[in-house]
């Protein structure tokens, strides 16, 4: 890696604890990076990860086990927040991955600022719904044109297939279910009964 791309080669000291199969995965590394991390980890060249919760999500990458040093993270302005339900099951997921492991296991370490009364607080808290953070813009709409060399068509069907656009759907099926079962044709008040 080092001898081809030495605009982004890894220091020595980075170097070395590949070679005793432990790296690190996180935010503020370069994509390239974080992707050799994962193709040793996946190649089994790599027994440790020390990582953020960035490696949880969307990320094939299954371990034995997992340990949660943190149960919060920094948030805006300084603040320190608990983590959601959903992030720390995500986490603990990377543990005996189903189809592939049949064991699993995660840690959770208990720290002066997080009981075992916080981790069970937040293992069976409700799981909050996902919504989409999709936000078109004018570059987004200049990049789907480009991608689609001009064709508008290609545009449409890129947005069609986005979670925001399969969420707007759904809400749009639950208020004709909603209408047809209340008799309601109006709506505003629809969509207040459906509130």
């Amino acid at each position: 890696f080092n001898e081809v791309n030495d605009e982004i080669a890894f220091t020595d000291q980075v170097v070395e604890q590949f070679l005793f199969g432990v790296g690190s995965h996180h935010a503020g590394m370069l994509p390239a990076h974080k992707a050799f991390v994962e193709v040793l980890f996946r190649g089994n060249f790599m027994k440790v990860v020390f990582a953020t919760e960035t490696l949880s999500a969307g990320i094939n990458m299954p371990a034995r086990t997992t340990v949660v040093c943190a149960l919060a993270k920094r948030g805006g302005g300084g603040s320190m927040n608990l983590l959601e339900t959903s992030n720390l099951l995500q986490m603990a997921g990377r543990a005996g991955r189903r189809g592939m492991d049949t064991d699993g296991t995660c840690v959770i370490v208990a720290t002066p600022f997080e009981s075992h009364d916080v981790a069970a607080t937040i293992l069976t808290n409700p799981i909050k719904p996902i919504t989409s953070q999709f936000r078109p813009s004018y570059s987004l709409a200049v990049n789907l044109i480009s991608s689609g060399q001009g064709k508008l068509d290609v545009a449409k069907q890129l947005v069609s297939k986005s979670f925001a656009n399969w969420e707007k759907r759904r809400m749009e099926n639950e208020l004709v279910y909603a209408s047809e079962r209340e008799g309601v044709t109006d709506v505003l008040t629809l969509s207040r009964i459906h509130i």
